[in-house]
């Protein structure tokens, strides 16, 4: 997926909302800086290309590691309240795996990269279940999950990332991975964040060996390739991953449409949700 004018106000937008949550949104050095770092960016690239390069500018401007690390602390706060409630709603459910990857696909409203807010009630989070993932996208979705032996698990956001413990708990008798991030990203799940999920009790995890948006296999570790080269099948999650993985064949993803840019490509509405691959 490559960058293309519409992406450009979208970054520069992530860009000010990073800013502010580290108080400097009115520092205009910080911004010409950021302007200048990315006047000459390459459209071949990712979106994810782009918004790595702006948070690693800021970074490294302000010295600051990880701009949103209580929002994170917060994120997984509020996600560890729902867990419970979200278990009690797959005890009760007639089809648990749909309404597991369901789950998995709501938890990636909680977005501080693509939107900059959480478009999530969680006061009465059954509701956010009733919408209709698009059918064949589904099927073929759950059939590549019977039918392999290895998953890797791409992970996005913190608090989303207990949201996806309900979609990887429902997963069976396979070898499980689970990726994250090896710096901080945003709001992005790290090493240092996803002990506190439980999800390494059951599953395998694979930092990336890196701090991008998505998976820009360029700069990722030799044993994050090796298993993804090996597994069976991929499940990325969020825009981000979206992105970067669109055009790798084994790839599956679980995400919102959060632009038209996105959306459109999915071929499905913006704010829609999907679960499958192109």
């Amino acid at each position: 997926m490559k960058i293309k004018n519409i992406c450009i106000p979208c970054a520069l937008e992530f860009a000010y909302r990073t800013l502010k949550f580290i108080g400097k949104e009115n520092d205009e050095n910080i911004m010409k800086e950021i302007l200048n770092e990315v006047k000459d960016i390459d459209y071949s690239l990712t979106p994810a290309h782009l918004g790595t390069i702006i948070f690693r500018k800021i970074k490294s401007i302000t010295g600051i590691e990880d701009p949103y690390k209580e929002e994170k602390k917060k994120q997984n706060n509020i996600g560890k309240k729902v867990y419970n409630i979200l278990k009690e709603i797959i005890k009760e459910s007639e089809n648990p795996f749909i309404d597991a990857i369901k789950i998995s696909c709501v938890g990636n409203s909680i977005d501080l990269g693509a939107t900059g807010i959480v478009n999530l009630n969680f006061q009465n989070i059954k509701e956010e279940l009733n919408f209709i993932l698009p059918e064949k996208s589904l099927k073929d979705f759950i059939r590549k999950i019977k039918s392999s032996k290895s998953i890797l698990f791409i992970t996005d956001n913190s608090g989303e990332i207990f949201f996806d413990k309900i979609f990887l708990e429902e997963i069976k008798d396979k070898k499980l991975y689970v990726s994250v991030k090896s710096g901080a990203i945003i709001n992005d799940i790290t090493i240092k964040e996803i002990e506190e999920t439980g999800i390494q009790d059951f599953a395998e995890i694979i930092p990336t060996g890196t701090d991008s948006l998505g998976i820009i296999m360029e700069e990722v570790s030799d044993k994050f390739i090796k298993i993804f080269n090996s597994v069976d099948m991929v499940i990325a999650k969020g825009h981000a991953n979206f992105e970067t993985l669109l055009n790798q064949k084994k790839s599956y993803f679980i995400l919102r449409a959060k632009c038209d840019y996105v959306s459109e490509i999915l071929n499905v509405k913006k704010m829609d949700y999907f679960a499958g691959k192109i």
